[in-house]
């Protein structure tokens, strides 16, 4: 039994089965233009290679409320090449768009897994790490086309981001903000940029997170392992 099933399963029995433990985030709670996410197969559903490998996020651990913490790694993610190469066409996209899909599902089931019915939890921490992150993805039309495309539709998943942190972000980075920032609305309220200095945002990191439960370059602790990496 693989650990997506794991996780998956995990959170429906909290939803359906133990209605008094409300740590997963219902299928009628998701707003309109999400609901699709429930009408699809996604705990099965697997990436290709081409967009597991390249496109990675992972599940850190838990903040002191145990809120999932989930880290996008943005920053390698190279739409640009994917785009704009030969391997550039419409099952490229669609199946990168679906991996996209399939990580907002997974952040939605993982908020069961530390609830209990006293304590319930409806929301996760988001960290964005823009490193390496430049000019080419921001340069990209058919990139900085399918990042709006794909925000118009899952925007809506920030409301059940407690925080959400951007890291690392070079001036390439602060660029593509600024295109998403009309998209986000008042998301962007939830959102705290910090630039590449490390002194700047790891206090701030530790002041929600405990330091066993991100990696070191976050302000974790030596040879931290996360609860599960996808890519």
């Amino acid at each position: 039994m693989s650990p997506d099933f794991v996780l998956i399963a995990f959170g429906a029995f909290t939803t359906l089965v133990l209605p008094g433990i409300q740590g997963q985030i219902v299928p009628n709670e998701l707003p309109v233009k999400l609901q699709y996410l429930v009408k699809w197969d996604l705990e099965r559903w697997r990436a290709p290679n081409e967009i597991e490998d390249n496109f990675p996020y992972y599940l850190s651990g838990f903040d002191f409320e145990n809120r999932p913490i989930w880290i996008v790694e943005f920053g390698k993610w190279d739409i640009a090449t994917l785009l704009n190469t030969g391997a550039g066409d419409d099952a490229s996209e669609q199946a990168l768009s679906k991996h996209i899909d399939q990580g907002v599902w997974r952040a939605y089931n993982s908020t069961g897994m530390r609830a209990t019915k006293g304590k319930p939890v409806k929301e996760v921490i988001c960290i964005v790490d823009m490193d390496g992150y430049d000019r080419r993805q921001i340069n990209s039309a058919k990139a900085v086309a399918f990042i709006i495309k794909k925000m118009r539709t899952i925007h809506g998943a920030l409301q059940f981001a407690h925080d959400t942190f951007v890291l690392n972000a070079s001036v390439a980075a602060h660029s593509l903000l600024s295109v998403l920032r009309p998209i986000l609305g008042r998301g962007v309220e939830k959102i705290h940029l910090f630039g590449t200095n490390p002194d700047k945002f790891k206090p701030v990191l530790l002041k929600h997170i405990p330091n066993d439960q991100i990696a070191e370059g976050f302000g974790g602790v030596a040879g931290f392992q996360p609860v599960k990496k996808y890519g």
